[in-house]
């Protein structure tokens, strides 16, 4: 995804894209792949996300609006949580964390707790969610318990721009 607003699936054997794909008016920021690799999804400097399907290059359904602002990252959860690959997460600079079914196009949680951009957003193994924040914060959310806050980890002296978790 990029500044022209479009994504492009890139052969790179022969570096010539395979498909352009249009329908962000805006820069796309982030990109996923769905764990089950039939779906990928793209979100803008507006905030919608827009799913595609990877083989033919075409908008799957609607695009997922709630984000007031621009999206910064998406994270789709684990295969072994959900055998059908249709949740999402995705963070935004408007300080939220949102859950989308992707098979409905539907919000199905919207969290709240930061108090500046939300810069990276991460699903646990275990059913947690992870998010961090340029407040120099780290949140941890019970997705499965209507999206509790479980713990903040503080320390950072600066904002918090990615993070990563090991699975053991």
């Amino acid at each position: 995804g990029g500044g022209d607003t479009t994504v492009r699936f890139w052969d790179t054997n022969t570096c010539m894209p395979r498909r352009t794909c249009r329908g962000h008016k805006h820069h796309v920021l982030c990109t996923a792949w769905s764990p089950d690799g039939r779906r990928f999804a793209s979100a803008d400097r507006k905030g919608e996300i827009i799913l595609w399907n990877p083989d033919s290059g075409e908008m799957v359904g609607t695009p997922l609006k709630g984000h007031k602002q621009w999206v910064t990252y998406l994270s789709w959860e684990p295969l072994h949580r959900n055998p059908r690959a249709e949740r999402m997460a995705s963070s935004s600079k408007d300080t939220t964390v949102k859950i989308w079914n992707t098979r409905t196009g539907r919000c199905e949680l919207s969290l709240s707790g930061h108090t500046q951009s939300v810069e990276c957003v991460k699903w646990g193994g275990e059913g947690l969610l992870y998010s961090a924040s340029r407040d120099r914060t780290i949140k941890v959310w019970a997705v499965e318990d209507r999206g509790q806050l479980v713990r903040t980890l503080v320390g950072h002296g600066h904002r918090v721009n990615t993070l990563a978790l090991s699975s053991d």
